[in-house]
């Protein structure tokens, strides 16, 4: 009997091509807010925080849009794709945020060693300066993910 006719919910009754789109929308919407938040604010810490907070919304998207890619397409598989360009940048911020503090600490112990920190310093300029590139490029690549053609299906 269960089997036959089991306990659906209205929502669970709906195609699925239908309703899967709704629940990335949900999820869309919040790294939507996240990202918009985080390239706003100035450079520094607070950005920082936001941005990684925005990458670690961003992979939960994608892994949800992974989930629903077979049911609804190339519309998907687009979103995904886009979203991935954006990922890749976060996660390249992300990775000068944690190398700056450990090129400080290493020209500290350099130089407090009796060395040179002075290419630790060059190196701690280049990380600070690829992170202001990102930066920089973030709200060019989040816009091409925004444009219609690649969020249309989430709500049709």
């Amino acid at each position: 009997m269960l089997l036959a006719d089991p306990p659906l919910t209205r929502r669970a009754r709906r195609p699925a091509k239908q309703e899967l789109p709704r629940s990335i929308l949900r999820a869309y919407r919040r790294v939507s807010c996240t990202m918009d938040e985080a390239i706003s604010l100035p450079s520094g810490d607070s950005r920082d925080v936001a941005l990684h907070e925005a990458r670690k919304a961003a992979k939960r998207l994608r892994y949800a849009i992974e989930a629903v890619e077979p049911a609804v397409g190339k519309p998907a598989t687009r979103l995904r794709q886009q979203l991935a360009a954006v990922q890749d940048l976060l996660g390249e911020h992300h990775d000068t945020v944690i190398a700056r503090p450990v090129l400080r600490e290493l020209a500290i112990n350099a130089h407090l060693d009796g060395g040179n920190g002075f290419t630790y310093g060059i190196l701690y300029a280049t990380e600070t300066v690829r992170a202001r590139e990102i930066e920089h490029a973030l709200p060019r690549a989040w816009n091409r993910l925004r444009t219609p053609k690649n969020t249309a299906w989430l709500t049709s």
